[in-house]
C-alpha cells in the first residue's frame, strides 16, 4: 500500500503547497515571544485538504493525515513533520471537505482558493540529518 501513498503524491494541483518562514496564524500571535521555536508555517490549500479525505476515505485508509502531508513535503524539502498536528490536520480536511461539497461555481472557485495554516515548531521536526543520526546509532 505504501506504492499508493508514493502514487498519490505524484498528484498536481492548481496550488502548491506553501512553506513560510512568515507566521500569520493566530497561533503564533498567542504564543508572542516563545515563536523563536517555530522555524515555519505551512499553507496548506482547500482544494488537497478536499483531495486528500477523499482519497483517505477510500484509498488510503490506514494513513493518517500527517503521513500525506509528508508524502507531499518530501518531494520539496527534505523533512517530515511528526504527529502533533494529526487532530488538527484530520479537522481542517474534513471542514474543506464539508464546505466544498455545498458549494457551486464562482463560490466553490473561492472556497477552493483558501488556505490553511500550521505553524510546526522546532522539537517536531525531523530531517534528513536526524535520520541518517538514528540510523548510525542503529547500525
Amino acid at each position: 500500500m505504501a506504492n499508493a501513498l508514493e502514487k498519490y503524491s505524484k498528484t498536481k494541483f492548481k496550488k502548491d503547497i506553501v512553506v513560510d518562514t512568515e507566521h500569520y496564524t493566530p497561533y503564533i500571535r498567542k504564543l508572542g515571544g516563545e515563536a523563536k521555536d517555530i522555524p515555519f508555517t505551512i499553507q496548506l490549500p482547500w482544494e488537497q485538504l478536499n483531495s486528500w479525505y477523499q482519497t483517505k476515505q477510500s484509498v488510503l485508509i490506514e494513513y493518517s493525515y500527517v503521513q500525506i502531508l509528508n508524502a507531499f513535503l518530501c518531494k520539496r524539502y527534505p523533512t517530515k513533520i511528526q504527529e502533533r498536528i494529526k487532530e488538527n490536520l484530520r479537522k481542517s480536511c474534513s471542514r474543506a471537505a464539508q464546505k466544498i461539497i455545498r458549494t457551486r461555481g464562482r463560490k466553490r472557485e473561492d472556497v477552493l482558493g483558501k488556505v490553511t495554516s500550521f505553524a510546526v515548531q522546532q522539537n517536531e521536526l525531523v530531517t534528513a540529518q536526524t535520520v541518517s543520526v538514528l540510523q548510525s546509532n542503529i547500525v
